[in-house]
C-alpha cells in the first residue's frame, strides 16, 4: 500500500518534488482567522457584560467554542433534549419563543447573539420583538454580538444598556 499512491504519480519509483511519506502530515482543520478573531471579541463582550457566575444561551450552529466564556455556564441555543446542538434551525418565532422560555425556566439568564446570527431577530421577527419587548437589551457590538438579560425586574446599569429605541435606531428604523 505504501507504494501504491506514489505509483500512480512516479510509476519509475523517482518521487522527484513529492515528499516523501515518512514527512507526510494528516490534514488537520485549520481555524479561520476572522471567525476566531469574532470569538475573541464576543468572549470579550460577554466578559465585560454579563456576571461571571450566569448562565447564557448562545445562539449558534453547534459551535462549542462559542461556549467557551471564561467560566460562564453556556448553553447551545436552540439545543436538543441531552442540551446539545439542536441540529437545526426553529421552524419559526413560537418555536424560538418556546424554546428560549424553556430554556430561561431551567436557569439561562442571557442570551448572545453572535453577529453572525444577528439574521435571526429580522427573519424571526416576533422573536425579535419577544427580546426587545420583554427583556432588556444589555449590549450590542456589531462586531462582535448582541447580548440581552432574561433575569427578571433587573435595574437599569448606567452605561450599559441599550434600549429597544437604541437598538433600532443602530439598525436605522424607527419604531414609530
Amino acid at each position: 500500500m505504501k507504494g501504491v499512491a506514489y505509483g500512480t504519480f512516479a510509476p519509475n519509483g523517482d518521487r522527484g518534488q513529492f515528499p516523501s511519506p515518512e514527512r507526510v502530515q494528516p490534514h488537520t482543520r485549520r481555524a479561520r482567522s476572522g471567525y476566531a478573531a469574532l470569538v475573541e471579541r464576543i468572549r470579550r463582550t460577554v466578559s465585560d457584560a454579563v456576571p461571571t457566575d450566569a448562565t447564557v444561551l448562545v445562539v449558534s450552529k453547534g459551535d462549542d467554542d462559542l461556549l467557551d466564556l471564561a467560566g460562564r455556564r453556556a448553553w447551545h441555543f436552540p439545543q436538543d433534549q441531552d442540551g446539545g446542538y439542536a441540529g437545526h434551525y426553529p421552524a419559526d418565532s413560537a418555536a424560538c419563543i418556546d424554546e428560549l422560555e424553556r430554556l430561561r425556566a431551567k436557569g439561562a439568564e442571557f442570551v448572545v447573539v453572535p453577529s453572525t446570527t444577528v439574521w435571526w431577530l429580522e427573519y424571526y421577527q416576533a422573536f425579535g420583538e419577544h427580546l426587545l419587548t420583554r427583556y432588556r437589551p444589555l449590549a450590542r457590538d456589531e462586531d462582535s454580538c448582541a447580548i440581552f438579560d432574561l433575569r427578571p425586574d433587573q435595574p437599569e446599569r448606567e452605561g450599559s444598556a441599550v434600549s429597544a429605541g437604541d437598538w433600532d435606531q443602530q439598525r436605522g428604523e424607527s419604531r414609530e
